[in-house]
């Protein structure tokens, strides 16, 4: 027959998966559509912000980029009329004495004016659409979703209330679990009385 030995170890269930929910812009809380207890599904609805600020920037950021775009257009015109206008120059230049030479040289420093201008609007508007989909993404912080599936074990916000980036000391709009997979934190110690933990993961029925 084996001995054997019991062994009584201090340990700890934790779940899976946790974490801490905040807002990532600054904003008043508009609607809180889950409470502690609630059951959530991955990219559910947790709450919406209002932030004025964000929603004008956004305006003001597709408004810039709405006006780049049409400036880019009537640019990109000039310089096909004035391309258009060199090439004819020196189609008809072959004919002796048809266009002076000096009618020649400043047909084709229109063009290269105009090429130049169509380059930096290009950049322009390449910038306007970096910052209106920055501005965008911002947008899309207003709306607090779940990240898996899980419930919701705190919740420490209310309709009105200011939340956002800035306050070190805030605390979390949420706190949401995924206790399906729990995880088994055990210490104990050796001889040598050095100590150290292991975990062990198992399903809940």
């Amino acid at each position: 027959m084996r001995p054997s030995k019991q062994i009584v170890l201090p340990g700890e269930l934790k779940p899976w998966n946790r974490v801490s929910l905040y807002a990532k812009v600054k904003g008043f809380i508009r609607d809180v559509r889950v409470d502690r207890g609630s059951v959530v599904r991955k990219g559910q609805v947790l709450a919406v912000l209002d932030a004025p600020e964000v929603l004008s920037e956004l305006s003001q950021a597709q408004a810039q980029l709405q006006a780049q775009e049409a400036a880019i257009n009537e640019q990109m015109a000039r310089f096909r009329a004035s391309r258009l206008t060199y090439n004819r120059l020196v189609q008809t230049s072959k004919v002796e004495g048809a266009v002076s030479l000096h009618e020649l040289d400043q047909a084709q420093a229109r063009m290269q004016a105009d090429s130049a201008t169509v380059a930096v609007a290009t950049g322009n508007i390449q910038a306007s659409r970096s910052n209106y989909q920055t501005k965008k993404e911002l947008r899309q912080y207003l709306t607090i979703v779940a990240p898996f599936d899980g419930v919701i074990t705190e919740r420490n916000v209310s309709a009105g209330a200011l939340v956002g980036a800035g306050d070190s000391n805030a605390k979390p709009l949420f706190v949401l679990e995924d206790s399906r997979t729990l995880r088994l934190t055990v210490g104990f110690r050796k001889r040598l009385r050095t100590s150290f933990r292991r975990k062990v993961r198992f399903r809940s029925p």
